[in-house]
């Protein structure tokens, strides 16, 4: 009789931890079922998303969307990675990519938000190499080229981008994007 009653117990306990975790589930997918952009969307307020394209943990490009729902348009602002300012969150006077390289997503945004004056909820950071790989997957973006670019790097790498409009796969985007001119400041 002990072991039928020992079974009985372990029978539950085990049907109380199942209750308990069914419980838990249930409690959580309504509690997790709010969307924030739905809810932007909804009430008519603008969505802002700090995008940050990176390479091996600094930032190559920082941009700024901005869009309003009720007009179905948006807005882009480019964040210049040399942007020097007294930043607090590093206690020094330095550019603000470097902020994102020695403290991470976060307090760069929180370094922007102070910057622009505004709040930015949501970032979106991608790899050179996932963004690369992101362009094939939409068939090449279209990209004005001011100016022809045939320029081979110290190290070797030839970099060979006609000018105009041109449709550039995730190959010639990085590179369009990585390469670095003499007569480029930065």
């Amino acid at each position: 009789m002990s072991t039928r009653s020992a079974e009985n117990k372990n029978s539950i306990f085990l049907v109380i931890i199942f209750i308990i975790l069914a419980t838990t589930a249930i409690i959580m997918i309504f509690a997790l079922q709010t969307d924030e952009i739905k809810n932007m969307l909804q009430n008519d307020e603008l969505v802002k998303i700090l995008i940050v394209l990176q390479e091996d943990g600094v930032p190559i490009s920082t941009d700024v969307l901005i869009y309003y729902p009720v007009s179905k348009r948006g807005a882009l602002f480019d964040i210049p990675g040399n942007t020097g300012a007294i930043y607090s969150s590093i206690g020094r006077t330095a550019r603000i990519d470097q902020v994102y390289v020695e403290k991470g997503i976060e307090v760069y945004n929180q370094e922007i938000n102070k910057l622009s004056g505004t709040t930015i909820p949501f970032t979106f950071e991608i790899e050179i190499n996932d963004f690369g790989k992101l362009t094939d997957l939409l068939g090449g973006l279209r990209v004005f080229v001011p100016n022809a670019i045939d320029y081979t790097s110290e190290d070797g790498k030839r970099y060979l981008i006609p000018s105009g409009a041109v449709n550039l796969d995730g190959d010639k985007i990085i590179d369009y994007l990585t390469c670095k001119l003499p007569e480029d400041t930065n």
